[in-house]
């Protein structure tokens, strides 16, 4: 992945936030189904706009169903990893909520 300067974590050659949810989602995709499972979900998962999460939980649920609540954690906790935080911090059972906390989270330390 190219490295960019990143206004939302405020660090110069970083990934943009949607970079690192994009990796988080691949990454966590491949820790808990393996690495020919993660091919075969991001096949089916079609073209995914990463910067709407709600996108993302969407097309995980139509293939999922309640099972993706689980992807979805272990995508938080990936999030969560990449951004230096404590997974708990990101903790909910709403990948939506978490992932926007995660870009306020962000955004605060850019201004910081």
């Amino acid at each position: 992945m190219p490295r960019t300067t990143n206004p939302s974590l405020g660090l110069a050659n970083r990934p943009t936030m949607t970079e690192v949810f994009k990796d988080s989602v691949q990454s966590a995709l491949k820790e808990v189904l393996g690495d020919s499972g993660s091919r075969a979900t991001i096949y089916h998962l079609g073209p995914v706009d990463y910067e709407d999460i709600g996108d993302v939980h969407a097309r995980l649920k139509t293939i999922f169903g309640t099972g993706a609540l689980t992807l979805e954690r272990a995508i938080v906790e990936q999030l969560a990893l990449r951004m230096d935080l404590p997974a708990l911090a990101l903790r909910s059972n709403d990948i939506v909520k978490s992932v926007s906390l995660a870009r306020a989270i962000a955004r605060h330390r850019r201004k910081s």
